[in-house]
């Protein structure tokens, strides 16, 4: 892989050089300009919008999560209710006690 990116870079630079030195000087120049602006600006900028989008999605998992805990929560209350001893009823075996 590292030989065919040597080789890749030699033919462009050749290539490059064809166009005479002014040419080349500006082409150069863009490249790089292009390379540090995506390093420096676009970059860090995709990665705040990235880490932005997986936050908010997260939050609304732990939201729903929280949602179903408690609808969980209720209807055992409501189960509880239900199936309460009466004033005059009695646990059968001690472990229903614990």
């Amino acid at each position: 892989m590292v030989i065919c990116l040597a080789i890749s870079v030699f033919f462009t630079t050749l290539y490059g050089v064809s166009f005479g030195d002014a040419a080349c000087k500006k082409w150069f120049s863009a490249l790089f300009i292009a390379f540090f602006t995506s390093m420096l600006l676009i970059e860090p900028i995709k990665v705040m919008a990235f880490a932005l989008l997986l936050s908010l999605i997260c939050k609304k998992t732990d939201t729903i999560e929280r949602e179903l805990e408690y609808e969980d929560e209720m209807l055992i209350e409501e189960l509880g209710k239900r199936y309460r001893l009466r004033g005059d009823e009695e646990y059968l075996h001690e472990d229903y006690c614990k």
